[in-house]
Order: C-alpha cells, then structure tokens, then sequence
C-alpha cells in the first residue's frame, strides 16, 4: 500500500509539472498548425471571377479558401478562450461574394454602397451592410487584418469584436484576389458562460499575434469610469492610453494602446503581463478583473528573463523573489559538449528533472538527472537544447550530439 501511494505521488508530481509546459507547447502547436496552417495563397484561393469597365463576374473561390478561412475564424476565437464552432451560411457566402466584387470594381470600401456604383446589386449592398470589409487581403488573411484592426477609423476595433462575438453562429464570407467581405452581424447563440473576452488572452499567447491594441470585453458592462493597468513580470508598469469606449459592435468593449517594448516581442524571452482592469459596472456592482497574459515565443525552447523563472505550477515567467522553484544557486556547467551518449549536469541536485527540447522549441524528453548524469544515447545525431532552473533564471544550454564514428 505504501509504494502505490508513493507511486501515485510520484506520478502526480510529474503530471503536474508536465502538465503546464504541455499547454504551453499545445498552444505553440495549434499556433503552427490552425494559424499558419490556414494560409491562402492566390493560387489555393482560385478566383474565378473578373471586373472590366463592361463586365462584373463575382465568380466563385475554392473550397480549400473557405475551410481555411473558417479554420482561422475559429482558432482566434478558441484562442480568446470562445467556442470555436463557427459555420458557414450558404446563403450568406453567395452574397458576401458580390459584395466583394462591388469593392474591388470601386477601388472603396462602404458599407452602404450607392446604386450608382459598378458591378452595384441588391444581394452584394445586403451583405455590405452587414460585414466587415477588406481591401488588399483577401480570404483567411483578411480574418488577420481584422484581428488587428489598424487605422485610425478602428480605435473601437469593431472588426474584432465581431469574430470574437460571444453569441456569433454562422458567418458569410466572399473574396476576390484583393477584396474580401466577412457577413458577420447574423444568427445568434444563446450567451455563452463567459467571465470575460479579452484579446490578447489569458495565458500563453503567441507573439505574432499581439498587435498595437488590446481589448477587454463582457456582454453589458459599462467601461465608462474603467481604469486599466499593466505591470510586466518585475512590477513595473507599462504605459498605456485608453481610447474612447464605443458601443455597438458585438459585445461591450474597452480598447487600449500599451507600449510595448520591440523586444517582447521579437526577443527570445517569455513575457508575462498582468492586466488589472477596475471599475467596471456589471449588473450594477463595481468589478475588478486581473489576468496574466504570457507572450511566448514561436520556436525555440521556453527562456525566462534573469531575474524571472518558470513557476512549476504552470509554468509562466516570474520574480525570483516569489518563485519557489530554485533551492539552489551554483553555477550550471554541462559537459562534454558536443556530446555522443550522455552528459553530465553540474551544478544543481541529483534528482532534479530537466527538459530535453528540439531546435523548434517542442519537449522530447523529460528526465530527472541520475548522478548528475544524463543519458541521451537514443537521439539522433543533430542539435538540442538543455533546459534547467537555477536560482536567478531559466538556463538554457546549446546541446551538440555527434557521432562516435
């Protein structure tokens, strides 16, 4: 009885410490497969239609461009943390396809295009009304543009707010090869039990996808007397300014402009960001919301800031000072390197697991040293990355594996 309790902790213990890094590697992996995996080039998209100064030929696209663009409907809303079961209106589609015509035979976007424009139809001003609008992207990269919302004109990001609806169904969408309309205002879910929508999300969240404005969202709130503040993982703020709060675009939203470092975003580090949103009237009660969004890299394995380490809870960055995780504060050395069986691991306890991570980031292995030895006979020649906690930072090591012959 006692060694399958001791069994059980063991495998708990690992579980739990497995389990955070599994998320964070699913959410790098549904990044590679769902968004960049749903890319739509000119030629995959297959527009069949023309406009001439005598001819409008809406045409039609490939089914491989409107599964893609679905797929990347859907995995901006999962990863928002909303249902990702969006579908397509047939219906819907046909008419989003002669508004696309009607902007690309205009060199404009409107959402109200008059009579007198070409390629003008009744079916392409119905879907005008009721979609977001592109010009110079065209099927799953205009889902991006959207996202991003851009421009002065978008402060309020209503293009986003309307994929990421919380009670949105079906969708329309229609493109040419540099136009595309997303009919968006449609069919409605009952409301979902959502605590919140905030964009970028709680959690780990890929950097590329962190653009200029963020957004925090809840279906009737009031933002009016709303403050906002971001600290990074050491407690210092991060400047921000908030924009005029404009409803009508989905569910009640509040936008804001952080400055965000260039090198969050493009160094090599995990990033956390604590977000306290205060002062927000729901169902008539003041309410405060705080959540951790950690910018993560896209390849290469997970590195913490000095002065940050992993919490082995869920593995986000934070301050030594509060980190638990290091009980120990010797120099780390690895050796030999380049390596052809095994090497040895000096510096911190025997018994200690570290992670063994390809070139992209992704765990192989997770042991627990033996003897500060660790035996990694069974890769294959190639580079590898070691990755270990001290007391003052996440170490990561440049692994070399060579053949004996």
């Amino acid at each position: 009885m006692i060694t399958r309790y001791l069994l059980f902790l063991f495998l708990l213990v690992t579980w739990e410490t497995t389990f955070a890094q599994c998320i964070r590697d699913a959410t790098i992996n549904d990044y590679q497969d769902n968004f960049i995996g749903s890319q739509v080039n000119l030629t995959e998209l297959n527009w069949s239609g023309s406009v001439t100064d005598t001819l409008c030929n809406a045409g039609t696209i490939s089914a491989m461009a409107y599964a893609r663009t679905l797929q990347r409907i859907n995995y901006y809303r999962r990863l928002a943390g909303l249902p990702d079961d969006i579908s397509w209106d047939l219906a819907m589609n046909a008419k989003a396809q002669q508004a696309a015509v009607m902007m690309l035979a205009n060199h404009d976007l409107s959402h109200d295009p008059p009579e007198s424009w070409k390629c003008w139809t009744q079916d392409g001003y119905d879907a005008a009304r009721k979609s977001n609008l592109a010009f110079g992207t065209q099927s799953s990269e205009s889902i991006r543009a959207y996202i991003q919302d851009n421009g002065t004109n978008n402060e309020a990001v209503g293009h986003r707010r309307w994929i990421l609806y919380s009670r949105a169904k079906s969708f329309g969408m229609g493109s040419t090869s540099s136009t595309q309309a997303l009919w968006v205002i449609g069919p409605k879910n009952p409301e979902p039990e959502l605590e919140y929508i905030a964009y970028p999300a709680p959690g780990f969240f890929p950097k590329p996808l962190v653009y200029g404005r963020w957004s925090f969202s809840k279906p009737n709130a009031n933002f009016v007397n709303t403050n906002i503040r971001m600290t990074d993982g050491f407690g210092v703020e991060v400047p921000l300014k908030i924009l005029p709060v404009t409803n009508g675009y989905g569910d009640n939203t509040i936008v804001w402009e952080p400055e965000i470092p260039f090198d969050w975003l493009s160094g090599p580090y995990d990033e956390p960001i604590i977000v306290t949103i205060s002062d927000v009237m729901v169902s008539g009660d003041m309410t405060d919301f705080t959540y951790t969004v950690q910018l993560v890299t896209v390849q290469g394995p997970q590195i913490c800031r000095p002065g940050l380490s992993p919490d082995p809870d869920n593995c986000q960055c934070i301050s030594d000072q509060v980190s638990a995780s290091r009980q120990w504060g010797k120099p780390i050395r690895v050796y030999p390197n380049p390596f052809t069986e095994s090497i040895t691991v000096s510096g911190i306890p025997e018994e200690t697991f570290v992670d063994v991570l390809s070139q992209q980031g992704r765990v192989l292995l997770r042991r627990h040293l033996i003897g500060n030895q660790l035996d990694l006979r069974l890769l294959p020649v190639g580079i590898y990355f070691l990755r270990v906690y001290g007391e003052h930072a996440t170490q990561v090591v440049k692994l070399l594996k060579t053949s004996d012959y």
